[in-house]
């Protein structure tokens, strides 16, 4: 098996379940030979802060203890452009990947430029900058 993986997903409501996000993410993972090491799974706001199920994955993240956060969408991680941008650069520093089923891959500044096809041999997907 390749790099470990958390899976996150999440619903806006408590009437919505995260059961279609979790089986799509394990076929993802699976097929793009990553090591599944937990799902979490909460419901609520994306561009509220008090996300528990996502600052235990950023924890992870930030021990290294997983290479690469998998999301059906990028909207199922947050919102919040600035969130976003904050959570990004975090991951970075931390040499971890963000990864969007949907396509886009945000990938730690580290790793050399290149163009990524994803499992699914759709869209493909792109890499942050460090800031100068």
């Amino acid at each position: 098996m390749g790099q470990s993986a958390a899976l996150y997903c999440r619903v806006s409501t408590a009437d919505q379940t995260c059961a279609r996000q979790e089986r799509d993410l394990r076929a993802f993972a699976k097929k793009a030979g990553y090591k599944i090491v937990g799902v979490w799974k909460e419901t609520g706001s994306g561009a509220k802060d008090d996300r528990a199920e996502r600052k235990k994955i950023l924890v992870l993240a930030q021990a290294r203890e997983v290479n690469v956060i998998l999301v059906t969408d990028l909207t199922r991680w947050g919102r919040s452009m600035l969130d976003l941008f904050h959570t990004l650069q975090d991951l970075q520093s931390w040499d971890v990947s963000l990864v969007a089923q949907t396509g886009l891959a945000v990938r730690p500044a580290q790793r050399p430029r290149q163009t990524h096809r994803l499992p699914d041999g759709g869209a493909r997907g792109v890499r942050t900058r460090s800031a100068a």
